[in-house]
């Protein structure tokens, strides 16, 4: 039973902090991926999971432009989730909730083979690796991968790492080629879950160099892994191809941009607190943009790892998990070119790192000669800790909590202003809606969506002269053909509504010319053609629209009055 008894501590102390995440519903990405999401629903659609990209399910506007992401497992966990909850968003939560238990546990066992390599058993040898596991379980900065559903693709990769690297461990324990095959198969796993896991593959081999083995060695331990991982991103490069969509941003920027981000995940790893949903990204143009107490942080941090390595006595195992950290970062911080948009950092990203963290933490306190002393430092933080993740938890339950709480975060990012409006307008409350999409056009002008939602409310509050005014505006700023249909639609409508039958003729006319073509739109166009003394084209548009409807009792209303001389309505 003591054996155990950690394992039992660790679920239990996560349930507790994150008790009722259960009860919360989905949001941002959850909907795309998982309500709209065709792949998740039958195993048919395994052979599209594995040669398509992460989005190449979608055809809503979400998402815009091409994908670069290939991640199948994550499509495979949520068909698995989906057979047993359907679109119930409890299960889902349960299911993430679960993953990140599960990691807590690896990093337990990870780090009592480690620290039973290096201090013997003890009298209490697991009280040390059980603090790093509860630090990891409940540092604040997890909360975003265990309460986001979408998120699942963090948690699994880790999981698969973590399990590969484990059973790493301990296959030298063993003899046989299944030992040797199990690792690096499971690693397997943690690459198709995540891209992230493609550069870790080196830490098998400089985990056999902390270890004292010679450089060949370690080289031949560690090249199943390199060579799996290679072939993995000759996978992946055929069949979502290169790196695309660059921010337009030099050298100079590029490097100032990667100081920010890696100042500003250094400071939340040792200092989880007040953790926002959204942080928004400006590329930094000079030194001065840069300055900061999360520069000074990172520097702080960078001069005391430095003199950690220089004086430890098993500074490879310290140097080994300060890489650790470091890798699990690079992509974030280096993708700063490839992710458009604002939405840059984000504490999810520090997931895998923090498990390093913490692993290390415990290491570090090891060498305190008095364990007690140890084991009172752990405590003092999981404390915080765990306030702080189950306050954290709080915002991510719904639609509203979040984007309510990411536009105080960032009440100068028209995103999270126009995200509210979305909300406020689903819950029927315009005003507010209004307000907000007003306050995202007033930070950026030229944003053609916030134009057109913001049409959308004034025409449901009875306000249509402003809310063709909106519309106009918006179609005067959209780039995108498929928008612009809809804008065309929506604009041919609202004319009708008001008479003025030229130039509804004029959008609706544009709207079936760019592929719009819904019963309802057709009925439109047949009015407006009526309207206008063209009777032959508005029997054929109505005519349409029976086809693709054959139960639309308005079409079949006005097209029996044009049958009998009137000219529909």
């Amino acid at each position: 039973m003591r054996r155990f008894a950690p394992f039992l501590v660790i679920a239990l102390v996560a349930a507790a902090v994150y008790y009722g995440v259960w009860s919360g519903g989905f949001l941002r990405d959850d909907f795309p991926v998982i309500t709209e999401n065709p792949w998740i629903t039958s195993p048919a659609y395994i052979p599209e999971i594995f040669t398509s990209s992460l989005w190449g399910f979608y055809e809503g506007d979400f998402i815009t432009g091409e994908s670069n992401y290939y991640r199948p497992v994550m499509h495979l966990l949520l068909m698995g989730s989906y057979a047993l909850f359907k679109t119930s968003p409890a299960g889902y939560h349960a299911v993430n909730l679960v993953f990140h238990i599960l990691n807590a546990f690896l990093v337990f066992l990870i780090a009592s083979a480690l620290l039973s390599q290096k201090e013997g058993e003890g009298k209490w040898p697991f009280l040390l690796p059980l603090g790093a596991a509860l630090f990891f379980a409940l540092h604040p900065a997890n909360a975003e991968p265990v309460v986001w559903v979408a998120a699942i693709g963090e948690l699994s990769y880790t999981f698969f790492f973590l399990a590969a690297f484990y059973l790493f461990i301990q296959s030298r324990k063993e003899r046989g080629s299944l030992f040797y095959a199990l690792p690096v198969s499971v690693y397997v796993v943690a690459l198709f879950s995540k891209e992230t896991a493609t550069v870790l593959a080196p830490l098998f081999f400089l985990y056999c160099l902390a270890e004292g083995r010679l450089f060949v060695q370690a080289l031949r331990r560690g090249a199943p892994y390199l060579a799996a991982a290679a072939l993995f991103v000759l996978i992946r490069s055929g069949i979502v191809g290169p790196l695309n969509a660059e921010h337009s941003m030099g050298g100079f920027q590029y490097l100032l941009s990667m100081v920010t981000l890696s100042a500003q995940y250094a400071e939340k790893l040792v200092f989880p607190f007040g953790i926002k949903l959204y942080y928004p990204f400006h590329a930094p143009s000079s030194f001065s943009d840069i300055l900061s107490h999360e520069l000074g942080v990172l520097v702080l941090l960078a001069v005391g790892a430095a003199i950690w390595v220089w004086k430890s006595s098993s500074r490879r195992t310290v140097l080994f998990f300060l890489l650790w950290i470091s890798m699990a970062l690079a992509p974030p911080i280096l993708m700063v070119k490839y992710i458009q948009g604002e939405w840059v950092f984000a504490s999810r990203y520090l997931y895998f790192s923090i498990a390093g963290f913490a692993i290390l933490a415990a290491f570090g306190l090891s060498r305190i000669s008095r364990k007690g002393a140890a084991i009172v430092l752990f405590a003092i933080a999981l404390l915080p800790f765990a306030f702080e993740s189950a306050r954290a938890k709080g915002f991510w339950i719904d639609e509203f909590s979040f984007w309510k709480k990411a536009a105080s975060d960032a009440p100068m990012s028209p995103t999270t202003h126009a995200s509210l409006g979305v909300v406020y307008a689903e819950k029927e409350m315009y005003p507010e809606a209004i307000s907000e999409y007003e306050r995202a056009i007033e930070i950026a002008p030229d944003s053609a969506g916030v134009y057109s939602n913001l049409g959308v409310v004034y025409y449901k509050t009875r306000e249509t002269d402003k809310a063709i005014l909106m519309l106009e505006k918006a179609l005067s700023l959209s780039k995108d053909a498929s928008r612009a249909a809809g804008l065309h639609a929506k604009l041919g409508a609202m004319y009708l509504e008001k008479g003025l039958t030229d130039r509804a003729l004029f959008h609706l006319e544009q709207a079936v010319a760019s592929g719009q073509g819904d019963a309802r739109l057709y009925n439109f166009l047949g009015v407006a053609l009526a309207g206008s003394g063209r009777y032959k084209e508005a029997y054929a548009a109505f005519s349409e629209a029976l086809k693709i409807d054959p139960q639309n009792a308005m079409a079949q209303k006005n097209l029996n009055r044009l049958s009998q001389g009137g000219a529909g309505d």
